[in-house]
């Protein structure tokens, strides 16, 4: 009999692909669980009606407190404009109106442009909110574990909690009339200076004017004197 022939090695492409199945199924299963941890972030931290409530309250409330120095601005033109045209005998003419008009008119704008503020500003904390929390569970896809993902969550958090905080303050401390407002008020104080300049230049030449026309009508008055008259004798 003749010899058998010797069996076929192994095909190392076998082996090959084996190693890489079950590296890809490593793969898959540790990015399910990076997926399922990143779902539980989500879900645990998701954002709430009470939160977004809770967001718009602070904002309105600060509204509010805006509208009302706004207000007591608003009345302070009004009256200060309506006693100017009392004085210059203007408080029945369609200038005097206009000019209330004008101001009611800013008034009403400014007070628009604080309710737009006060909804973007909740939006914007809101956004934030949501930014924080899909930053967070990329990070938790990426890799990143669950535990460090949180810290940052809640460090971001706070950071946004406090400049919303600011936010807050410095809008309610602020002035409350829009750009357009505050020109108007700018020009028409400025128009009301140089009134009055002209006023008190008009009284200084009139008293002036009154001076001098007394004095010459003194002068006129009195009687004519010759001087250096002369006297003679015949000796």
């Amino acid at each position: 009999m003749g010899k058998g022939s010797a069996p076929r090695p192994p095909d190392p492409m076998i082996a090959i692909r084996a190693q890489q199945a079950a590296a890809e199924e490593a793969r898959l299963k540790l990015e399910r669980e990076r997926n399922a941890s990143a779902d539980s972030f989500l879900s645990s931290n998701a954002i709430t009606d009470d939160f977004r409530d809770d967001i718009f309250s602070r904002s309105n409330a600060a509204r509010d407190v805006q509208i009302a120095g706004l207000d007591s601005s608003v009345a302070s033109t009004l009256q200060d404009i309506r006693q100017r045209n009392a004085a210059r005998g203007l408080a029945q003419s369609s200038s005097g109106a206009g000019m209330i008009g004008q101001a009611e008119g800013f008034a009403t704008q400014s007070r628009q442009d604080l309710l737009d503020a006060a909804r973007r500003r909740a939006d914007a904390r809101i956004a934030d909110q949501q930014f924080f929390l899909d930053d967070a569970a990329a990070s938790i896809r990426s890799g990143a574990s669950p535990a460090s993902a949180q810290a940052r969550f809640r460090s971001d958090i706070t950071s946004a909690n406090n400049a919303f905080e600011n936010a807050l303050a410095q809008a309610k401390s602020g002035d409350q009339r829009n750009a357009a407002f505050q020109n108007f008020e700018n020009d028409r104080r400025l128009a009301a200076s140089r009134f009055k300049e002209n006023v008190n230049q008009f009284g200084t030449q009139g008293t002036i004017a009154s001076a001098f026309a007394g004095q010459r009508k003194q002068d006129e008055d009195k009687p004519s004197q010759v001087s250096g008259g002369f006297t003679g004798s015949l000796s």
